[in-house]
């Protein structure tokens, strides 16, 4: 019985967390972003999420592959600000590199008191 509903507890787990987590680092303070953990919660989420993916396929449960598989969409379509979250906390970041940045970008990008990802 536990292996049968592992699956089911992994995905509502996952999709749980990874909403939780997902909101503070967009919204969170900036400075109090852990970019590992981000990295971390990423791989795993949609490493879970594949698995989960491919039992219910299996199961032929469409209605609960279909939540899987949007989740998974979205741990994807967020992939590519890890490095960028891991790029900007890295401890190394000086004020010259937000310059940098600024310059690059256009326009004035440095961490201040309510600044977020």
């Amino acid at each position: 019985m536990v292996k049968d509903f592992q699956p089911y507890f992994n995905l509502w787990t996952t999709i749980d967390e990874w909403n939780k987590k997902h909101d503070s680092w967009l919204n969170g303070k900036f400075d109090e972003l852990d970019a590992q953990a981000l990295e971390e919660m990423v791989d795993n989420s949609n490493k879970t999420l594949a698995q989960v993916s491919r039992v219910l396929r299996d199961k032929e449960q469409p209605e609960i592959l279909k939540i899987a598989e949007s989740k998974k969409q979205d741990v994807e379509a967020f992939k590519p600000y890890v490095p960028l979250a891991l790029a900007l906390r890295t401890e190394g970041m000086k004020t010259r590199h937000w310059e940098a940045i600024s310059e690059k970008v256009g326009f004035e990008v440095k961490p201040y008191e309510n600044f977020t990802f």
